[in-house]
């Protein structure tokens, strides 16, 4: 999702092409994810706080607004890295040249397929992280909007990390398979748990 309107995308989303689809949708649920602290911040910096709670909200916003404009643009980014798959399946496989080099398209195409859907995992766990912090200090009357946003991100992230891992399926070459999986691997591996707290947590501020 680029600059378009909501209807517009939804309309592209129910159209029963390739793209937009899921990892598109994982990046903008990390964007809005990333939106809703930067409106919970924003609300609760407008009272009066102790200084490091306020110091403590700062921080998640400055990180908050580049994620939420990163994931945007991760959006747009995602359909088109797998609009380069779909156009390399089209590529004619009738000689051996031609097949060759089908092949070498399709392994660049799902290697940047695979690329776009791993900044979207990684910024969509920063952004649980960063709802943690709120769901504690930020404005009580907002937290449903916090434990929102961490599920929001949760959704992004879970479904990015499905397009990884059948993306990877496609690729011959197993050093880039390690070295996407030794970045997945950075993802804490209790963000699930993380996320239903804050949930769990918000509904009793």
């Amino acid at each position: 999702m680029s600059n378009q309107s909501i209807t517009d995308y939804l309309a592209a989303l129910a159209a029963g092409r390739a793209t937009p689809g899921g990892g598109s949708v994982a990046a903008l649920n990390g964007a809005m994810a990333a939106a809703l602290l930067c409106m919970v911040c924003k609300l609760s910096l407008k009272r009066n706080l102790p200084t490091d709670v306020e110091q403590r909200l700062k921080t998640v916003l400055a990180e908050a607004e580049p994620l939420q404009i990163k994931l945007r643009r991760l959006s747009a980014a995602d359909s088109q890295a797998y609009q380069g798959v779909v156009e390399a399946q089209r590529l004619p496989k009738q000689t051996e040249a031609e097949r060759l080099a089908r092949t070498q398209a399709l392994e660049q195409a799902y290697r940047q397929a695979t690329h776009t859907p791993l900044q979207t995992a990684l910024a969509c766990a920063k952004i649980i992280t960063l709802a943690e912090t709120l769901v504690n200090h930020g404005r009580a009357a907002a937290a449903a909007d916090v434990g929102a946003a961490a599920l929001s991100a949760l959704a992004g992230l879970k479904t990015a990390q499905l397009n990884i891992i059948i993306n990877l399926k496609f690729s011959r070459d197993d050093a880039f398979k390690q070295t996407i999986q030794a970045e997945l691997d950075t993802i804490a591996p209790n963000l699930d748990q993380l996320a239903t707290q804050i949930y769990h947590r918000a509904q009793k501020r």
